[in-house]
């Protein structure tokens, strides 16, 4: 690999500077992870460009399955062996300078808990496996089920089927930051909640709760 390319991966697997006051622990990754409707995958293009596609998916854990059409791009960056990151975000409330200070503008903050999980990939090509995934998929994503199960033998299925592989990442390392006024003193952290209380926007109420 090229100083060109480990230098792109670096630049992905450090999306952000890290400060030890916002790293979560392992269980907060997952379970931010699974609170997650859709996941980013990053991958390396021929030419050393990151590319970047949105995923549902499935975990167990840090171990976390997509799958992908034969002739995705991103699948043929993991068959060539790119490095596969994955990322998930949760944007929160932010809040304005003035609830701290009338004139100073840098009082301004935005909340966010957003992780990035990085290991060896996997494809997974049979059909059986395929299938299983795909039943964890509809599982997750419509667990009131109403629909016939997906097996490689249904003809309502097999198409799909042939058209997809199973990229498996089983995670071993995470880069995280939780922005959760873990550096705020006890009169800042007070006047940020009585601000959300006041507020009662959309994100506030969980934001509030986070802090």
């Amino acid at each position: 690999m090229s100083r060109r390319h480990t230098a792109v991966i670096r630049a992905i697997i450090n999306p952000m500077k890290e400060y030890p006051a916002y790293a979560a622990t392992e269980l907060e990754v997952i379970a931010l992870v699974d609170s997650q409707r859709l996941a980013r995958i990053v991958t390396i293009d021929p030419d050393g460009i990151p590319r970047i596609g949105l995923h549902v998916f499935i975990h167990d854990g840090l171990t976390i399955e997509v799958h992908m059409a034969v002739d995705d791009a991103q699948l043929a960056d993991v068959k060539r062996g790119s490095p596969v990151v994955i990322e998930v975000d949760e944007p929160l409330a932010m809040t304005p300078s003035h609830w701290h200070d009338a004139e100073n503008a840098t009082n301004a903050d935005q909340f966010y808990r957003c992780a990035s999980v990085w290991g060896s990939a996997q494809v997974v090509t049979d059909a059986e496996s395929i299938a299983a995934h795909l039943r964890g998929i509809l599982a997750r994503y419509q667990p009131e089920g109403r629909h016939s199960a997906v097996t490689p033998a249904d003809d309502r299925y097999r198409d799909a089927i042939n058209y997809l592989a199973v990229v498996r990442v089983e995670g071993k390392s995470i880069r995280s930051k939780f922005k959760l006024a873990q550096r705020s003193d006890a009169e800042s952290r007070e006047r940020t909640l009585a601000g959300l209380a006041a507020r009662r926007g959309p994100l506030d109420d969980k934001t509030a709760s986070l802090l």
